[in-house]
């Protein structure tokens, strides 16, 4: 039930997002790139339903998740004004990719092979938070684009848990749920963040 009425979610908010897109129009990145987010979440969710066995390439599926977390702060700098470079960050995940590589054919456990893809995904995620912070860009903040802020946070812990949660299918649903609030309560903030952008 809860995977169905995660793609549920989903597929709903790619269609507000493209709704408010037609509406509002594409003269910004703001406005485009809540549905790119909502599309790169359901191919991230199916990538992860292509292959369970937990091993190498189950790692690198899942690592696919640093697509929608270089949207996410991208639409968080653009939106919020808060300084934010995606360049180090695909230049850390791609040697995080090759660490994960190299502790997979060094024959070390699932849990030290799959931490470097899994900090890759979560270190953006904790730098637009604590840039907004350190700017002093946060007092500035409305409350919305704090709370987003906040539950990018819980992202990058959500991304975190993987190596240690997902290999013990008791404590799986608990990150399956946690995935599930966090995309449904970007479904509800996102489309506000767009709209109070646009009438900015």
């Amino acid at each position: 039930l809860l995977i169905q009425i995660f793609v549920g979610t989903i597929s709903l908010n790619i269609f507000i997002s493209a709704v408010q897109l037609r509406q509002q129009g594409v003269q910004q990145q703001t406005q485009r790139l809540p549905l790119y987010l909502w599309v790169v979440l359901f191919a991230e969710f199916a990538f992860q339903g292509i292959h369970q066995t937990l091993d190498l390439v189950n790692i690198l599926l899942n690592s696919v998740h640093i697509v929608a977390v270089l949207l996410v702060t991208r639409f968080a700098s653009l939106s919020m004004g808060i300084a934010h470079n995606a360049r180090p960050f695909i230049v850390f995940y791609v040697l995080s990719c090759l660490c994960t590589l190299a502790f997979s054919y060094a024959g070390l456990g699932f849990q030290v092979v799959a931490f470097p893809v899994a900090l890759a995904g979560a270190v953006p995620l904790f730098h637009i938070f604590f840039t907004a912070i350190s700017s002093g860009r946060w007092k500035s903040l409305t409350f919305a684009q704090k709370f987003y802020l906040a539950i990018s946070i819980l992202m990058g812990f959500h991304y975190l848990d993987y190596p240690f949660l997902r290999p013990y299918p008791s404590t799986t649903i608990f990150g399956a749920s946690l995935q599930y609030a966090i995309v449904h309560t970007y479904s509800i903030l996102i489309p506000m963040l767009v709209t109070e952008n646009a009438y900015r």
